[in-house]
């Protein structure tokens, strides 16, 4: 809303709609003297019609002169746009960090955090509102080759097709991990080079290796995103970051009596990007989704999951909107 002062208009900010609303409801539209008094020429049912202009709606039904904003929008888009590095590596990363303990590489050794099992375990343990738990800057494996090679079947200190090919499984595994763009360039390039014909990979070993080829979380910026997509579905409550401990973060978490209340937070974040019958509808698929009986954590992982099939969306088309521009 906006009212003049000094001939000028000038933003008028609410917390809420609703209490945007309460104040038009209340206004009576006086004039104020020099002395401070108040006094209205108006009668009741112009101040009335006046009261009701104010809270007009255009044809998409959107308030006229009611504006929603965020402070936290720009931000919001700035990591969806610049940290986003694709549906996989997200959902890996995420699965890791509940199911697989952190740790920290020192002295080219994985070291567990002390006296901390997964955040899964945490969560389910956790009796009160809040927990503690504490999440390493970066979480990278030391070599993944060898659980590849066993996933796919293979030897990794033998050759391919000797005398022809004399590079070890391990040699081309590690390769292709290494240098692939993507998950799919990684299995062509086994294909290709004979470790595995594509169409021999069953669906289950396949997702399997996806996780171990997606989880890595190689940069702070790769942690940074989770910490920010579990705050914005209402998971994360707080952090600090210890710098003289490796740059360790120390977050606080919320565990919520039911799951009902991190998807009204997810319903709220959603209204901020959507319509309402639009947030409606995606809320409405979620709840459908976790009526099937699961644990806890697997419900919590379902809410994350679709937040983020959201953001993908979002992301989908601002680049086509980018595109167009």
């Amino acid at each position: 809303m906006k009212k003049w002062e000094d001939n000028l208009p000038i933003d008028i900010s609410f917390s809420s709609l609703d209490d945007a609303i309460k104040e038009i409801d209340l206004t009576d539209f006086s004039l104020l003297k020099k002395d401070g008094s108040k006094y209205n020429i108006l009668p009741a049912a112009n101040i009335s019609e006046l009261r009701d202009k104010l809270k007009e709606k255009d044809g998409n039904n959107h308030f006229k002169y009611l504006v929603e904003k965020y402070s936290d929008r720009n931000i919001h888009d700035f990591f969806h746009e610049l940290s986003f590095k694709g549906v996989d590596t997200e959902k890996s990363q995420f699965l890791n960090l509940f199911k697989v303990k952190e740790f920290q590489v020192i002295n080219a050794e994985m070291i567990d955090i002390e006296k901390q099992g997964t955040l899964a375990n945490t969560f389910n343990n956790c009796k009160e509102e809040n927990f503690q738990f504490i999440i390493t800057a970066t979480k990278k494996y030391l070599d993944s080759t060898e659980i590849i090679c066993n996933l796919l079947g293979v030897k990794p200190k033998v050759p391919i097709n000797p005398p022809a090919f004399m590079k070890t499984f391990e040699e081309v595994v590690k390769s292709a991990y290494d240098w692939s763009h993507d998950f799919n360039d990684f299995l062509f390039i086994l294909e290709e080079n004979s470790v595995k014909e594509l169409s021999k990979i069953t669906d289950e070993v396949k997702a399997e290796l996806l996780f171990v080829y997606s989880r890595d979380r190689d940069t702070a910026n790769d942690t940074g995103r989770l910490i920010y997509r579990m705050h914005s579905m209402g998971f994360l409550e707080d952090y600090l970051i210890d710098y003289n401990k490796n740059n360790l973060y120390s977050c606080t978490f919320k565990k919520f009596k039911t799951i009902d209340n991190y998807t009204k937070t997810i319903e709220k974040y959603l209204r901020r990007y959507l319509s309402e019958n639009t947030a409606m509808e995606n809320i409405k698929q979620l709840k459908n989704r976790l009526t099937i009986k699961t644990t806890p954590v697997e419900k919590l992982l379902n809410v994350f999951f679709s937040y983020q099939s959201f953001l993908i969306k979002k992301l989908q088309v601002n680049e086509k909107s980018n595109r167009r521009n």
